[in-house]
């Protein structure tokens, strides 16, 4: 898995992460954005972090960085 998507997120407080459908939403200050996630993607969110992990298939390593930055932009712009 990339480097880049070894990095957690943090969620900063006024922001709310959720998963559905497949989804990421993110809700803030500035509004609200959402985000298919490559198949193969799992998106934890514990402990005020998102955390990006691979399935089993290899071939969804190449979307981990892709999609942790995806949220990590998604994040910055609902709040700044």
């Amino acid at each position: 898995m990339s480097n880049i998507a070894k990095k957690s997120i943090k969620i900063d407080t006024g922001i709310t992460i959720t998963m559905q459908d497949g989804k990421v939403i993110v809700n803030g200050p500035k509004g609200t954005l959402e985000e298919k996630i490559p198949a193969g993607i799992v998106v934890t969110i514990e402990d005020g972090e998102v955390k990006i992990k691979k399935a089993v298939n290899a071939e969804a390593e190449k979307f981990a960085g892709l999609a942790r930055a995806l949220i990590a932009n998604m994040v910055q712009g609902v709040s700044h």
